[in-house]
């Protein structure tokens, strides 16, 4: 009985011991089919293991080559544009005279495009794209390939000047008018042929102008109006131009020799409406009884200056004042660019020794404290993503991300619309729309509409309006801010109540 046991536990033994049959390996082409087929069905994971045993177990095999082509692909249609970057230019420096050369620069080209990033972000891999689709148009200029990339070439130009003209623009903005110089006339030599250039030109008519180098500003100036006739930046140049050479020939008729000294009070009595001109950017002369010859007070008139930029005002219009200083006031321009102040504000003004002075409104609380936004007396800038002019029907069209500024007052909406007056070319109405919000200090606004009325002195918020001022708040459906009255009106819907929350002042 022992024996055979013995017997048996041996033969276990020998039976656990035995090897199994080994595997067979799987060639290249296998491996390539393989990967290919799983690539195909968007199993993009095994195809790169296929791919990668290929090279990995047969790297000097031509297939390893092809392989690391497909690899590449591979990564591209899994949209791992960097893995896939750098798979390819693993093999272009590895194989700069290969047959597939001329494929891999053009998957290339597509990657870096895909990488490169908005025009506010660094444009390294734009750079990249460039040389490398380049490269391939200068080597292999017949390949089908090379014809295929210009298109995708113009764009990362194109995107190149944007991103020079996004910097000169943000210099014009902040007042670095040498550094903007700089940006767009080199972007002016480096990419004549993109686009946006009457929106570069008009700014280096800016930057010049406010360095003082007028020629230069002239010089552009008029390359922008004979390249760009039809472009909205240089109608808005020229209509700016032609109120200054109103202003200059009514100057020129005031100093004039055959100027009596009658009209030395009436000019004198024009101050209010020079005052508004000055405001604007436009110098202009005081009229004298001097005795000074024509040729002489034409030489110490000082030059004139073009406004710094075109600036929309938000502000509501004022009436004429009601007593004027002379019968006939003096024409000073064509174009009065602000109304003169209202005599009918809740805040009188009063005269000083001929100084006219206004009254102390530190009293007056209560609607002015949350919906006192507005100064109107200061111009507003408004950015947008896109801007559409209508010069004959004086309308403006802002869309996307809107930003309305005026120091710290800050206005944000989706749309904003502004009608403007075919007399002054002011702004009469706007409108804004799409999440608007109103942020001045610790004073906030939001609601769906807003707008700004300013022949009326109306500013209207519409829909689900909150006007917060520090721990003051209204709301309401509507809330209705008469400026020129210094008064709100708040009204809710039939469902709801208007609910207004003012906090004490503490002594």
């Amino acid at each position: 009985m022992r024996k055979f046991l013995f017997i048996f536990i041996a033969l276990f033994v020998l039976v656990s011991c035995s090897s199994k049959t080994p595997k067979k390996a799987e060639n290249p082409v296998d491996l390539y089919v393989a990967g290919v087929n799983l690539m195909n069905a968007k199993k993009y994971d095994k195809a790169v293991d296929k791919f990668k045993a290929i090279r990995e177990q047969y790297p000097f095999d031509p297939m390893a080559l092809v392989a690391a082509v497909k690899l590449g692909d591979t990564y591209f249609l899994k949209k791992d544009y960097v893995l896939a970057a750098g798979t390819y230019e693993d093999y272009f420096k590895a194989h700069p005279d290969e047959e597939n050369i001329p494929y891999i620069l053009f998957r290339l080209g597509e990657c870096y495009e895909k990488l490169s990033p908005s025009i506010d972000r660094d444009q390294a891999n734009t750079v990249k794209g460039i040389e490398r689709i380049t490269y391939l148009r200068n080597r292999y200029p017949t390949s089908s390939y090379a014809k295929e990339s210009e298109s995708r070439l113009k764009r990362f130009i194109q995107k190149l000047a944007d991103r020079e003209l996004y910097v000169g623009e943000f210099y014009v903005r902040t007042a670095q008018y040498n550094a903007c110089v700089i940006r767009l006339e080199d972007m002016l030599k480096r990419y004549p042929a993109s686009k946006n250039m009457d929106k570069a030109l008009f700014y280096l008519v800016t930057a010049h102008r406010e360095l003082g180098n007028q020629d230069k500003s002239d010089a552009y100036l008029e390359r922008l109006r004979k390249e760009y006739p039809k472009s909205i930046y240089s109608r808005s140049t020229v209509r700016q131009r032609k109120t200054l050479k109103v202003v200059r020939e009514e100057e020129k008729k005031a100093t004039s020799p055959g100027t009596t000294a009658a009209s030395a009070p009436r000019a004198a009595a024009s101050d209010p409406a020079r005052a508004s001109l000055q405001a604007t950017g436009i110098p202009v002369a005081s009229a004298t009884t001097s005795t000074v010859p024509a040729a002489e007070a034409t030489a110490a008139t000082p030059q004139y200056k073009e406004r710094k930029k075109k600036e929309i005002d938000l502000r509501p219009p004022e009436a004429e004042p009601a007593a004027q200083a002379s019968p006939e006031p003096v024409k000073v321009a064509a174009v009065q660019t602000k109304p003169a102040e209202s005599a009918a504000v809740t805040a009188p003004e009063t005269k000083e020794q001929g100084k006219t002075v206004p009254e102390d409104r530190s009293k007056t609380r209560g609607a002015d404290k949350a919906l006192g936004f507005l100064d109107q007396k200061k111009p507003i800038d408004i950015v947008s993503d896109t801007m559409e002019g209508f010069d004959k029907e004086k309308y403006v069209f802002f869309k996307g991300s809107v930003v309305a500024k005026q120091d710290d007052l800050y206005i944000y909406s989706d749309t904003m619309e502004a009608f403007m007056s075919a007399d002054t070319n002011e702004i009469e109405k706007a409108n804004a729309k799409g999440n608007v919000r109103i942020i001045k200090q610790n004073r906030t606004a939001t609601c769906k509409e807003a707008l700004f009325d300013n022949l009326k002195g109306e500013i209207i918020l519409k829909g689900n309006a909150v006007v917060t001022s520090g721990k003051d708040k209204v709301e309401g459906d509507v809330v209705t801010y008469y400026v020129n009255e210094d008064r709100a009106v708040v009204t809710a819907e039939k469902s709801k109540k208007a609910k207004v929350t003012i906090y004490p002042q503490k002594n």
